[in-house]
């Protein structure tokens, strides 16, 4: 793919985030759309339409052959979109949220049954990288934490995949979580050993504060995603790397890491 167009193929092209991907993918010089499926599409495409529209997805893969499908859906039909990607040759890049444990354990053995990569990433947003590792240096000098999340009300699983991830990263910095209250709901749920709380109201978009208790002191890191057009830079990036990527990859951090990338920028 390299030096070249990379055709993609979007699915879940009429939710939230698919409509803003579907609308910015026209703009990346070198990213050619050459499908967009949706439940809200016929089956069978319009012949000669580019990009084709197609409520089937298998059909969608099979007319338009596109490189990397990029998934904004939901973990069921995720699933499905990863299966029938890696059936295909085809290298997936998924924003969706909420998967299980189970779930990623198969995603990681279809990437290696297959040897295609798959991206798998609950948040592409840059800010939300820099938060993860100003979140990992601070829990070294204030170790007790916890993770308040807000999304829009329209959101299904909480806490965010964000969240977890955040709270993950926590735990493996050697943080000691500040203790939560089992009996308690109202102190979170308590995720690899830190407390997480979540809010679901209109009006937001996704917002992620981590709070630092010490002696004396606190420290809050926030971070804000405004609108969803934050995702676009980290997930084109996805899409022009995900040739180069091995095995699953669950963060921006990690995909940096394989591709050898520092920053990301324009175009990168």
């Amino acid at each position: 793919m390299t030096g070249a167009e990379v055709k993609v193929a979007i699915t879940g092209a009429r939710g939230r985030m698919g409509r803003v991907v579907v609308a910015a993918v026209d703009g990346e010089g070198d990213l050619s759309p050459v499908a967009v499926v949706s439940r809200e599409y016929p089956s069978r495409p319009a012949p000669g339409e580019v990009p084709l529209r197609c409520s089937d997805l298998e059909r969608a893969l099979d007319l338009s052959a596109p490189q990397v499908v990029v998934d904004f859906t939901s973990p069921p039909f995720s699933m499905r979109v990863i299966a029938a990607a890696h059936a295909r040759g085809i290298r997936p890049v998924v924003g969706t949220t909420g998967f299980t444990a189970d779930d990623l354990t198969a995603i990681a053995a279809s990437c290696a049954r297959h040897r295609l990569p798959a991206i798998v990433v609950p948040n592409f947003s840059l800010g939300s990288l820099v938060l993860t590792r100003l979140a990992r240096e601070a829990s070294r000098y204030l170790p007790a934490a916890e993770i308040i999340e807000f999304h829009h009300s329209d959101k299904r699983d909480a806490p965010s995949g964000t969240a977890l991830r955040l709270a993950s990263e926590l735990a493996g910095s050697g943080a000691n979580p500040a203790r939560a209250d089992r009996e308690s709901p109202a102190r979170g749920q308590v995720a690899s050993g830190v407390p997480v709380h979540s809010v679901r109201l209109p009006g937001m978009v996704a917002h992620h504060e981590v709070v630092f208790g010490g002696r004396g002191e606190y420290l809050v890191l926030r971070h804000d995603s405004t609108s969803r057009e934050c995702f676009l830079p980290g997930l084109f990036l996805a899409v022009r790397r995900v040739e180069h990527c091995q095995g699953l990859v669950r963060s921006l951090e990690e995909l940096l890491a394989q591709t050898g990338d520092t920053a990301i920028g324009p175009g990168s």
